[in-house]
């Protein structure tokens, strides 16, 4: 492992760590609203966003540890830069795909005139 392997671990562990988070936080944010729409009790709505934002973290820092994992050593500045692009850019992708369907499924419930009911 040389020095530049060791440079992309720290800038890719980083800049994931704020993509993962930052995007989590304004997700949880921003999603209540509808979290609440398909739950009429408020404290279970809220304890269900939180569950869905632990997962996020859990399924997105899972996917970061494994492209460490896979990464090989680096021999130029210019692999470090490409390589990270890469990761951060396939991070992205992976992020909106699950946002995606989130809403797909919170679209087909409101939809359906569907509601949970709680005990």
């Amino acid at each position: 492992m040389n020095d530049l392997t060791i440079l992309y671990y720290f800038l890719y562990l980083g800049a994931s760590a704020l993509l993962v988070f930052f995007v989590g936080r304004q997700l949880y944010r921003e999603g209540q609203v509808y979290i609440d729409l398909l739950f009429k009790n408020a404290p279970q709505a809220k304890a269900l966003n939180r569950l869905l934002l632990l997962a996020y973290y859990l399924l997105n820092l899972g996917y970061v540890a494994y492209r460490l994992a896979i990464a090989t050593t680096l021999s130029s500045y210019l692999e470090l830069g490409e390589r990270l692009l890469v990761n951060l850019g396939l991070i992205g992708l992976l992020l909106g795909v699950l946002h995606l369907n989130n809403l797909i499924l919170l679209f087909l419930l409101s939809k359906s005139k569907f509601t949970l009911k709680t005990v």
